[in-house]
C-alpha cells in the first residue's frame, strides 16, 4: 500500500509540475509610461521581456489621448512608429522568451490615407525566421477598436504592419495598444518518462494487487 501510495503521488507531483510549466501572461498598456520619443529597443515599465523597435526608424513614441485626432487613436496611451515616407515600416516586438500567442489593439486607419481592404498583418518570427503571420482587413474608422491575434506558434518576435490590398505597405503609422502575450510551455527534461514509468508502475501493482 504504502508503495502505491508513493508512485500515486510521484505521479500527482509530475503532472502538477507540467501544469506550472506555463509562464504568466505578459500585458502591457502603456498607461504608466513617459511620454515622448525612446530609441529602439524601448521596453514599458508594465513589462521589461519586451522590446519595442521601430523597423523604418531608429526610435519609437509613447502618446497620449492629448497628442492624438481624433483621441480614440488609442486607448489612453499607446506606441506609434512613423517614417520619413520613403521607407515604410512597422512596429517590432522582441520577446525574452519564446511565446506562444501574441494579442494587440490597433488603430489610425483612417480613410483619408487607406483604401478599402487595407490589412493589419501581424507576423511571427523564430531566431530571425518567419513561422506564420496573420491578417486583419481594417474598418477604417481611425479608432483602436480592433485587435489582432498571431498563436499556435513558437515566437520570439513579432512585426506588427499595415499593407494596402495588394500587400504593398500602407503609408498609414502603426498605433497598438493593449499587448498580451502567452508564453510558450517550457518543457520539462526526463519528466516525461518520469511521469510514465509511475504511472506503469501505479497500475502494474494494481494489477498484482487484485
Amino acid at each position: 500500500m504504502t508503495r502505491t501510495r508513493t508512485a500515486l503521488a510521484s505521479a500527482m507531483f509530475l503532472a502538477t509540475a507540467f501544469g506550472q510549466a506555463q509562464a504568466a501572461d505578459i500585458v502591457i498598456d502603456f498607461e504608466a509610461d513617459s511620454l515622448g520619443f525612446f530609441a529602439n529597443g524601448f521596453t514599458s515599465v508594465d513589462s521589461p521581456l519586451v522590446a519595442f523597435s521601430n523597423t523604418a526608424e531608429s526610435e519609437v513614441r509613447i502618446i497620449g489621448a492629448g497628442t492624438l485626432t481624433p483621441p480614440e487613436q488609442a486607448d489612453g496611451q499607446g506606441l506609434v512608429v512613423v517614417d520619413d515616407g520613403a521607407t515604410r515600416g512597422g512596429v517590432q516586438l522582441d520577446f525574452a522568451q519564446a511565446v506562444s500567442a501574441v494579442t494587440l489593439s490597433f488603430g489610425n486607419d483612417d480613410p483619408a490615407f487607406a483604401d478599402a481592404g487595407t490589412l493589419a498583418n501581424l507576423e511571427g518570427f523564430s531566431n530571425g525566421v518567419s513561422v506564420g503571420s496573420v491578417d486583419v482587413v481594417v474598418n477604417l474608422d481611425d479608432v483602436l477598436n480592433q485587435s489582432i491575434t498571431l498563436s499556435g506558434l513558437t515566437m520570439d518576435r513579432v512585426v506588427f504592419t499595415y499593407l494596402q490590398a495588394d500587400r504593398s505597405p500602407s503609408i498609414l503609422f502603426e498605433i497598438i495598444d493593449n499587448i498580451s502575450a502567452d508564453f510558450a510551455p517550457i518543457p520539462l527534461p526526463g519528466a516525461a518518462p518520469l511521469f510514465a514509468a509511475a504511472l506503469a508502475g501505479f497500475g502494474a501493482r494494481r494489477l498484482k494487487r487484485g
